[in-house]
Order: structure tokens, then sequence, then C-alpha cells
């Protein structure tokens, strides 16, 4: 079921999708989505466009099929093939009817491409007319087609005989329309791509910041919390000193104290400056 149906809001783009979906099972023998326990599962992968396990056993002989279900599953309704433009997709073409076919050469480089010249290929797959064109079963007219400049007609008469002209004029037609809406598709999905691809990467780059900030910080708070344990410690250092030699202690320090304002005796200093050793290379 496509994924608009669930919201009640479709039109007949959800037949092309089941159709899509008719294929995979045809060409696999699995049902769609077999791998799922739960509707709510299936749900949860159709709404967000995730194609069914079974699609990735499609036989690597059969390109133009997995193409065709592909395109017949996509999440946009705007992505999928009309029936218009499966009714005139290769694998569809009633070739005995016309007996000819026009292909475009290197069509995966061609979508990726924004040059106007496409590479093109004229077959003849009827028996007959292939005495008539005096093409092999194998071979092929290469030609050139500029889609900015050339026009199907004259590319035509150059390429078939007369009673086939229009046939040909109208497969090239289909042929080169079909590739600009791939190529848009392809640009749009790049382009949807690049903006992912950005922000991925400024959310790396704000993640490390935060970790960096986060680090200042915490390295700034052991400083501090050392600080006054050492602030602290020698004053009790300083204590003690005075208990011994009867000295007046000094008032607490509210800052670092440097060694000279630790105490005013020599028995003060003398104790401060030898715990205050210690303590210091414990701490670090």
């Amino acid at each position: 079921m496509a994924p608009e149906m669930y919201e009640e809001h479709y039109d007949e783009s959800v037949d092309v999708y089941a159709f899509g979906m008719c294929m995979l099972e045809m060409i696999t023998g699995e049902y769609p989505y077999s791998e799922c326990q739960f509707p709510a599962q299936i749900y949860k992968k159709v709404i967000q466009g995730i194609k069914p396990q079974c699609f990735e056993k499609i036989p690597v002989e059969y390109p133009e099929i997995r193409e065709i279900i592909d395109r017949c599953t996509r999440l946009s309704r705007t992505e999928r093939y009309t029936a218009k433009d499966l009714l005139i997709h290769d694998f569809f073409m009633p070739e005995e009817l016309i007996g000819l076919r026009v292909e475009i050469k290197g069509r995966e480089n061609a979508v990726c491409s924004t040059g106007n010249e496409v590479q093109m290929l004229l077959r003849v797959v009827d028996p007959k007319k292939r005495r008539e064109y005096k093409q092999k079963e194998n071979e092929a007219i290469q030609f050139t087609f500029d889609m900015q400049n050339d026009k199907p007609e004259e590319v035509s008469a150059q390429l078939a005989l007369e009673e086939d002209s229009r046939t040909v004029v109208k497969l090239i037609q289909d042929k080169i329309i079909q590739l600009r809406k791939d190529r848009e598709l392809y640009q749009n999905e790049q382009k949807r791509i690049k903006i992912e691809e950005e922000k991925h990467r400024e959310e790396q780059q704000l993640q490390q910041e935060l970790k960096e900030l986060k680090e200042q910080k915490k390295e700034k708070k052991e400083k501090e919390a050392k600080s006054k344990l050492l602030r602290s410690f020698t004053w009790d250092i300083c204590v003690v000193s005075e208990g011994i030699d009867g000295q007046k202690v000094p008032e607490p320090p509210t800052a670092t104290i440097p060694t000279t304002a630790v105490a005013t005796t020599d028995r003060c200093v003398s104790h401060s400056i030898t715990v205050f050793e210690c303590f210091v290379t414990v701490l670090a």
C-alpha cells in the first residue's frame, strides 16, 4: 500500500506503486516486507520510503526491472513513473509491432551528465526489417543527438526508411523526454544529498565545539579546586607550625598565596614550604 493511502489523500499514482510491488514479488518470489512481524513495522518502513529487503534480491541480470520497481515505489508520488512513462519504457515496448527500438547508450552516465549531446542506438528487432536495413541481429545504428539543436525529424530522415521515419521520430522524442525527467530527478537527489552532508558536517562541528568547551570548563573547575585545596592545606600547616613555635599565624588568604606570604615566622615558612612541595607533587 502506498504511503499516501494511510493519509487517505491519493491519486492514480498509488496504482503505479502497487504495480511496482507486484513486479517485486514476481521477480523475487517473496512477499514485500515479509521480514516484518507486525503491521506497525510495515507502516513505519513504508512512510519512511524504506524498500523491502527482497528489493536487494532482484537478480543483477535484470537492471531494467530493478529500475522500474525502484521508480514505481518511490516515497514521493512526483518521483514515480506515470502510466504513460511505463508504456514508452523499453521493457514494455511492443517490438513485434513496430520492429524498431531506440536506446540511449550508457544511459546511467547520460542521466548523470549535464551535456546536450546524447549517444543513441537504433536497433532493428524485426527480422524482416533487418534485411531491409542490412543489419545483423547484434548490430545497431549509433548516432549522436544534440538535445539543444537537433530535431528528431531531421535525424530520423537520415537513419530510418521512409515508412519508419515517423515511428523513429516518436521513439527519439520519448527517450529525450524521459531523459530530461530522469536528469531533473537525479539533480534534485544530488542537491538533497549535498544539503544533508552539509548539515551533518555542521552538526559534527557543533558537537566538537561543545566538547571542547566542556573540557575547558572541566579543566578550569579542576584548577580552581586544586587552588582552593592548596590554600586550605597551606593554612592548616601554618596552624601546626604556630603550635610548635608559639608564633602568631597571619589571617587566612583570599587568593593564591605566594611562598613569602605563607607565614611570618621562619619556622612556619620552613614547615609550610616542605609540606607544600610534597602536596604539589602528589597533586601533579
